[in-house]
């Protein structure tokens, strides 16, 4: 939060800001003043808030420039550096997941991370006696008793197999997947391709006047306009994965599309295409 609020102050635009002034209209030596106002050459426009209330917003007489867009550009650099810094120099290194770059983030194809291993490394690696109020003992406690069912856990029938569980560790898979009800809309949505819709009810402030508002928005859709949906509805592919064309060659040449699947994932790419263009290898 810290880092997203000095990223945002420093890309603000000086040149942008605005003086309100608030002017109530009473009398005429009222309505006088809000005219001097209109008069000035940097007033903008004026908004009515109340019957005797109006707003006049003028633009600034003159600015400082002290907020350098470059600093805010380099805030975010350095930013995404740490990021990167952190997920290829120690998660990448210590789990080996599958990794594809993006210009703005890192998306991984699939993770099966217990609890317990993930709250071990933050116990070892970043809790330290610099953090007050954050219990070293307590995050080993929690690494030894957590379990995390993965999506696939939750949603498909029966993908884990019981017998590599512990006797706790079952007794808790069987509390996080009962029938919760976000749980069947998850489903229904994935695999019966429903569309859910949800109401949400909020305070909105429009010329300084609160109202509550009801508005109806698209909660669940199965369509995904970003990622190539595979069979099975719940793992996917970034559009222009060569997997995807992979795919497409296969089912040209007159294998079925479910074969064709399989044989699409299992594949490896040629070490001369890794680091081409997708279009290389089309």
């Amino acid at each position: 939060l810290m880092n997203n609020s000095v990223y945002g102050k420093t890309m603000e635009n000086v040149r942008k800001y605005q003086d309100v002034k608030l002017m109530a209209i009473n009398n005429e030596q009222d309505e006088k003043k809000f005219i001097n106002q209109i008069r000035k050459p940097s007033f903008k426009y004026s908004r009515q808030l109340r019957n005797t209330l109006v707003g006049a917003y003028m633009g600034k007489a003159s600015i400082t420039l002290n907020k350098p867009i470059i600093v805010g550009a380099s805030v975010l650099g350095l930013s995404k550096l740490h990021m990167y810094h952190f997920w290829y120099g120690y998660v990448k290194e210590r789990y080996g997941l599958y990794k594809d770059e993006t210009p703005d983030s890192v998306i991984t194809e699939s993770i099966h991370i217990r609890g317990k291993s993930y709250h071990y490394v933050l116990a070892n690696k970043f809790t330290t006696s610099k953090h007050k109020g954050v219990s070293k003992k307590g995050m080993s406690e929690m690494a030894t008793n957590s379990y995390m069912p993965t999506l696939e856990g939750s949603l498909l029938d029966n993908p884990i197999d019981i017998s590599l569980l512990s006797e706790e560790e079952v007794k808790d898979l069987a509390m996080r997947t009962e029938a919760d009800p976000m749980t069947l809309v998850y489903r229904d949505c994935l695999f019966g391709n429903e569309v859910f819709h949800a109401k949400n009810v909020g305070i909105r402030s429009k010329d300084h006047i609160l109202s509550l508002v009801e508005s109806e928005k698209k909660a669940l859709c199965p369509i995904d306009t970003k990622r190539w949906i595979l069979s099975d509805k719940i793992t996917s592919l970034p559009y222009g994965h060569w997997r995807i064309q992979a795919y497409k060659n296969f089912v040209s040449n007159g294998i079925s599309p479910e074969l064709a699947e399989q044989r699409a994932l299992s594949i490896k790419l040629s070490k001369k295409y890794q680091n081409e263009y997708v279009s290389y290898i089309s």
